[in-house]
């Protein structure tokens, strides 16, 4: 299962994170990069010492008036004005605190590698606040006139686990790393249930580590709903 880094801000993709996405890159609007020719070995992240889990959740804003806008070449719609537009979050569970840190690094250079983005090019961003290693990337993509994407990948480390954020932003990237911050953040500090959880496909899986996800209504979604969960299956 290839790592995948970019994702479609048309239709919120689950498969747009790490562990969880196809071969390349996919973008919104049809846009695709072309192929790197230094695509490296598929990755599985059950190949990672003491690996046990990873699941995933992806979240949206409300996009209706966006698309009952009419575009025109006399008005183009206000797209900045909707700011972040989608988040897509994963945790990966290890067997022990040593085990996640000593992975981290390897999910970092699978997540940033050319054959995850498709030879796009990333902004290695400053990022703090965070106990463990963090590490940020942006990457901004002209969808023609008024629109850019502006996608921001966030992976940190704490405890035994290592997380991911992806947010898109049409506004900048700035807005977009600042919602992926407090959202990690809000993921971190909230304790895993008990047991091993509920799945469930629509997003509102819980018990077990889904407790960590935000829940909709939950402040710093900022209006944002869960969409779907997905788990990571390594014989996929």
């Amino acid at each position: 299962m290839r790592l995948r880094l970019l994702s479609s801000v048309g239709a919120v993709a689950l498969f747009a994170m790490l562990a969880f996405g196809g071969p390349a890159a996919a973008l919104a609007q049809g846009a695709t990069p072309e192929a790197s020719p230094e695509a490296s070995p598929e990755f599985s992240p059950a190949d990672l010492p003491g690996f046990q889990q990873g699941v995933a959740r992806a979240y949206a804003s409300d996009l209706s008036a966006l698309y009952a806008t009419p575009v025109s070449a006399e008005a183009t719609p206000d797209y900045a004005s909707l700011g972040v537009v989608t988040l897509s979050a994963v945790i990966l569970e290890f067997d022990s605190e040593e085990h996640a840190a000593g992975s981290y690094d390897t999910v970092v250079q699978q997540v940033t590698s050319p054959a995850s983005t498709g030879g796009i090019a990333l902004k290695k961003l400053t990022v703090e606040g965070f106990s463990g290693p963090a590490d940020a990337f942006s990457a901004s993509i002209d969808q023609g006139p008024g629109l850019t994407l502006h996608q921001v990948v966030l992976l940190t480390q704490d405890g035994p686990y290592i997380y991911q954020t992806i947010a898109i932003a049409l506004s900048s990237p700035e807005d977009a790393q600042a919602f992926a911050v407090s959202v990690s953040k809000a993921i971190i500090a909230a304790p895993a249930g008990e047991g091993e959880g509920t799945v469930v496909k629509d997003g509102t899986s819980s018990g077990g580590i889904w407790d960590k996800f935000p829940k909709a209504g939950d402040p710093v979604l900022e209006g944002m709903t869960p969409e779907s969960d997905d788990v990571f299956d390594p014989e996929a």
